[in-house]
């Protein structure tokens, strides 16, 4: 018989923490992954497009480029691969090794509670 008094946190498997968190901020880099290639390089599209003045203020020099075609560019340059998805294993490893203590160590912390600190 299971004791039904147990909520389902104290039930789960603390690394089922450490491996969910992972798997799942690995899952939200690869859809946002792409998003951020191309919002650097409009950053540094709008950069190289600009000259600085005399009193450092930056003066456009070309239109600046909109989201829609700064993706159409980079694929029809760069491709799938090697445009949007460039980088993609440094941001995986990250998220798997930052995304999963980070949420395996918040579930330390939450069964521990504060007497996991000395300073408390």
């Amino acid at each position: 018989s299971t004791n039904n008094s147990m909520s389902n946190e104290e039930r789960t498997p603390l690394y089922h923490r450490f491996i969910a968190g992972g798997i799942g901020d690995m899952t939200a880099a690869f859809f946002t992954h792409p998003i951020d290639v191309v919002k650097v390089r409009m950053q540094i599209f709008g950069e190289a497009s600009s000259v600085s003045a005399p009193d450092h203020r930056q003066i456009p020099t070309r239109k600046r480029l909109k989201f829609g075609s700064a993706i159409r560019n980079i694929l029809q340059k760069e491709g799938i691969r090697y445009g949007i998805y460039k980088g993609l294993t440094a941001s995986l490893l990250r998220q798997f090794l930052f995304s999963s203590n980070r949420h395996g160590g918040y579930g330390l912390y939450s069964l521990a509670g504060s007497s996991l600190f000395l300073w408390n």
